[in-house]
């Protein structure tokens, strides 16, 4: 599923440098048809919820789940109203201004340069009995690694406040919220089952007063993973103690993911039970038959990991009882090797009104999905893999049909009103969706909804000031429970480089996430040239932006201050030019460091000979 939403992703979001050529128009008539098939995937694939699997809450996780009683009462509060809709919020007019920003590094300390950002505002109507109107009033992209004018289709990714049923932790899942934990995915720390993977305490509180003269009181509740995985999360969230509603959160993963150790298991709980991912008893021979990733795609990309560094998301009050996001940011990072790729997500929200007289635009009913108009009342049926097939041919042909019909549409519109409209069925009904586009890409990327530069830091369209205050929530005295994992391994071109000192030089690195923070990491390599062993051991403790480490060495350095000789970038010239220009000294001792978030400064004490 995770694979089809990316290929959704990439297929909807295209990026143009130049001018628009009769063969960009045939290529976006096929990408179309394929996005037609990848809709009528994600549809298919939600009717059939597949059995949540969680640990059991036995009465000892129960009672060490809680730190004390005000966190056991707030946890009940805040999970009952998590699922409670409130009825009386019947509609709102809001604009939304998201920004997505990518990056790329090659080297652990040190700036990351932006490889990609697009930002798209847009209008959102929304009502109870109708669904959502979403009006695009600006949208750019910009990709500085590459240069030149850029067009982004992509109508679907504006953000939608609230509607029915939306998870309030924003990341993770398919936008609606579950009542119990499913430890195949983000394990959600308010859901039922949550004890057993997490522990609670109360925190600070706030009191403050509205105009009429009533008062409301927040509490915040600490949570802390029972291990250091990447499926649990430490965070503080706050609470409103009159209903439960989330006011604020801040959380980041408890450890970084390995995507190796991630598929490996994966593919063994697949082998295990098919019918846990969707699959037919029939397909267990092919899941048997299917080969490990080869070790040289390994050694290609090793490490591959990511980590959610940090999730912020601030709630505003409005008609003096209902909760509504106004910021959320979220940031992230993925390592495939020697290269880094920092993400990052900035939404804002504001209000024009909130249940006002405003009348609601009637939205277009959303097509039928394909399957239902082509085979309709047989999905209880089990079918064979020859009927899947030509039932996957079937919805092909059709879709390649109703992508024609939809281009059809929208240059009509486009002639008759300037801008198009299409409708969506998202989140299994849970919300209506019409999104209106001008169809002159140039208005949208001049509009002054957008801010002035796409560069632009946006302090005050995402409050920056205010993220970074609550950010600080995540200290080092909030981390997972001690609980030792096992060792992650890297090997490959990142551990591998030249020199005309070591020769050919690769080695062996691991490391291992104890609990509390804290990480054991070494290394172990030798050259072909100088045959001495280089070794480094090392412990960690990080609160996921800032991390102090303690290491004792004997290495290859260098002395020079700039360039990265040792990287595998220069070993790779001087292998191939035979040209080095580091100046090398071999040094053994004991270093203290201090990293910065996003490993943009380090402060390093050190002791060597």
């Amino acid at each position: 599923m995770l694979a089809v939403v990316a290929l959704s992703l990439a297929l909807q979001v295209t990026v143009r440098v130049g001018p628009t050529t009769r063969e960009d128009s045939l290529r976006q008539r096929r990408r179309d048809s394929l996005s037609v098939v990848i809709e009528e995937s994600i549809r298919s694939s939600g009717r059939e919820r597949r059995l949540v699997r969680r640990d059991s809450v036995t009465p000892d996780l129960e009672r060490s789940a809680f730190l004390d009683d005000g966190a056991r009462d707030l946890l009940h509060r805040a999970r009952a109203a998590r699922m409670r809709q409130d009825s009386t919020l019947e509609s709102y007019d809001a604009r939304t201004y998201q920004r997505i920003s990518v990056g790329l590094g090659f080297r652990a300390i040190g700036r990351d340069r932006m490889l990609f950002r697009s930002e798209i505002a847009s209008r959102v109507r929304w009502s109870r009995s109708s669904g959502a109107l979403v009006e695009i009033s600006g949208q750019r992209a910009a990709a500085p690694a590459f240069g030149g004018n850029m067009d982004m289709d992509g109508d679907w990714m504006s953000p939608i406040p609230y509607y029915p049923g939306k998870e309030q932790l924003w990341i993770g899942g398919d936008g609606l919220a579950r009542a119990e934990v499913d430890d195949r995915e983000l394990v959600h720390p308010i859901a039922i089952g949550s004890e057993a993977y997490y522990r609670y305490a109360t925190g600070d509180s706030l009191v403050f007063g509205l105009p009429d003269g009533s008062r409301i009181t927040l509490r915040e509740l600490r949570v802390e993973p029972r291990r250091p995985e990447w499926r649990l999360s430490v965070g503080s969230f706050w609470f409103d103690i009159a209903n439960g509603q989330l006011v604020r959160a801040v959380y980041r993963f408890a450890a970084p993911m390995d995507i190796w150790a991630v598929a490996k298991e994966e593919s063994r709980r697949a082998k295990e039970d098919p019918a846990s991912r969707g699959e037919g008893m029939n397909d267990l021979r092919e899941l048997e038959e299917e080969e490990d990733i080869p070790g040289w795609v390994k050694a290609l990309m090793s490490p591959l990991k990511a980590n959610l560094e940090a999730v912020t998301i601030e709630y505003g009050l409005f008609g003096g009882r209902f909760w509504l996001p106004r910021t959320q940011y979220a940031m992230a990072f993925a390592q495939a090797g020697f290269m880094r790729v920092p993400v990052r997500i900035e939404e804002s929200f504001t209000y024009a009104s909130v249940n006002g007289p405003e009348a609601m635009p009637s939205i277009p009913a959303p097509p039928r999905s394909l399957r239902d108009s082509l085979f309709p009342g047989d999905s209880g049926r089990t079918l064979t893999r020859e009927e899947r097939r030509e039932r996957a041919r079937a919805v092909a042909r059709a879709a390649a049909t109703r992508a024609e019909d939809r281009r059809r549409q929208r240059d009509a519109e486009c002639a008759a009103t300037g801008a198009y409209t299409r409708s969506y069925d998202r989140y299994d009904g849970a919300l209506v969706t019409a999104v209106r586009v001008p169809c002159d890409s140039t208005v949208l990327a001049n509009s002054p909804d957008l801010a002035p530069s796409i560069f632009d830091p946006g302090e005050e369209l995402f409050g920056v000031a205010e993220r970074d205050e609550l950010l600080k929530s995540l200290d080092f005295g909030l981390q997972p429970a001690w609980a030792p994992r096992p060792v992650q391994w890297a090997w490959g071109l990142n551990q591998t480089r030249y020199n005309r000192v070591e020769g050919l030089s690769t080695g062996l690195a691991g490391t291992m996430e104890l609990g509390r923070g804290y990480a054991l990491d070494g290394s172990a390599r030798i050259g072909t040239g100088d045959w001495e062993p280089n070794a480094e051991l090392g412990v960690a403790r990080s609160n996921g932006r800032t991390t102090w480490r303690l290491a004792g060495y004997r290495r290859l350095a260098v002395a020079s201050d700039w360039g990265a000789p040792l990287s595998f970038g220069a070993g790779l010239g001087a292998f191939l030019f035979g040209r080095d220009d580091g100046f090398y000294y071999r040094a053994a001792g004991l270093d203290l460091a201090r990293t910065t978030p996003g490993g943009e400064r380090s402060v390093r004490f050190f002791a060597e000979h």
